[in-house]
């Protein structure tokens, strides 16, 4: 079963966001799956995601973004 959404750090252990976001773009499953990136830089736009998020952030603002991709509001 696939996720309705995916919360994507850029900055992980073994494999960057920018990795993940790479190869999940190689799979055609992956393309109706929303990706919020959650990034400590300065960053406004990613290529692969549909949104970017500014570390820190308001834990209101996090959580209505997930309802609105949940919901299917894109």
């Amino acid at each position: 079963r696939l996720p309705t959404l995916v919360l994507l750090d850029l900055m992980m252990p073994v494999m960057s966001g920018r990795e993940f976001l790479d190869e999940v773009a190689k799979d055609p499953l992956f393309k109706a799956i929303p990706i919020v990136v959650l990034t400590a830089g300065d960053h406004t736009q990613i290529p692969g995601a549909m949104d970017v998020l500014i570390k820190p952030m308001d834990l209101t603002v996090l959580l209505r973004v997930v309802e609105r991709y949940v919901r299917g509001d894109r």
